[in-house]
């Protein structure tokens, strides 16, 4: 769940349930599904762990599907909880703390998610992604641009119905099993261009411009400057040679849009072509800012 919601939900269990405390949980082998003999292996799902707005990755692995988020980080890494299990206190050693304003906080198919890790069951092709960060002036971020393709594909609780997207990211995510067709309404989409011109046909990527830290956006466009979350330093900052950026937020129908968006027209164009090219680019990370030859030279809160 988004840390604001987790940080209420934290203080009603102090209140209610005194003594909950916290216990270890050794990694539980995981459990596949049941299968016809003779039917083709369900897609497995994967678990991301990485730290300070994805700047280290620390575990990367493949588990079954059809068991919750927090099972399949059992599985993998040793885990504590606290509050009967609903909260993930450590992972591996690394434990949050409310005085540092630092915690474990997860994504499923790049998108925050709302409800507890053992609440939340994976399907085949999904990312279950563990980010250990400070989050002070961020406690919620809708979205990352980190799993691409997703959530265009699988979406985070279901595929969405229709996804619009703008060339050249459009024939990656047919490529990639995306339901394109959609049109400026979908709830999902894929924006690219000059900043001027997507603020003004996109009323969500307007209001997460105007309000980046509310809209959870690491790293932005402000006329001819692109600006970044610094996280060691908890400001922002001009980042000198940066023209175009690639960004996340959630949309006011409940759904995602991504946009890869310049200075100029040429800037987002280059960032897009080189995302298409090389989706590894955007891979766990927050937001990722270009310079005019679509060469990524930041990333939105890293130092």
């Amino acid at each position: 769940m988004s840390r604001g919601r987790r940080l209420g939900w934290l203080l009603t269990c102090v209140v209610l349930v005194a003594g909950c405390g916290e216990h270890r949980v050794k990694p539980a082998p995981e459990t596949a599904p049941a299968t016809t003999p003779g039917a083709p292996a369900p897609a497995a799902a994967d678990v991301l762990i990485t730290r300070d707005f994805g700047a280290r990755v620390l575990r990367t692995q493949q588990v079954a599907p059809g068991q919750s988020v927090l099972l399949a980080l059992q599985g993998v890494a040793d885990v504590s909880t606290r509050y009967g299990g609903r909260f993930v206190q450590s992972i591996d050693g690394t434990s949050g703390s409310l005085q540092r304003g630092e915690d474990w906080l997860y994504f499923v198919n790049g998108v925050e998610a709302n409800v507890g890790a053992a609440e939340w069951t994976l399907r085949g092709g999904d990312t279950a992604w563990w980010d250990y960060r400070r989050w002070h002036a961020y406690p919620n971020v809708p979205a990352v641009v980190g799993a691409w393709p997703e959530p265009f594909v699988h979406g985070a609780r279901a595929a969405p119905a229709s996804v619009a997207a703008d060339p050249p990211l459009d024939a990656p995510l047919r490529a990639a099993g995306a339901k394109l067709g959609g049109d400026a309404t979908a709830p999902y989409r894929v924006l690219v261009g000059a900043d001027r011109d997507l603020r003004a046909r996109d009323a969500d990527w307007r209001r997460a411009e105007d309000s980046p830290r509310t809209s959870g956006l690491t790293a932005w466009v402000r006329g001819s400057a692109v600006s970044r979350f610094n996280a060691s330093s908890s400001d922002n900052v001009v980042v000198p040679n940066g023209r175009a950026v690639a960004a996340a937020t959630a949309t006011e129908a409940g759904g995602v849009v991504l946009a890869v968006t310049g200075v100029d027209a040429a800037a987002a164009a280059a960032a897009a072509t080189a995302i298409a090219r090389n989706p590894d680019l955007l891979a766990h990370r927050y937001a990722v800012v270009f310079d005019g030859a679509g060469n990524p030279v930041a990333y939105g809160g890293t130092s």
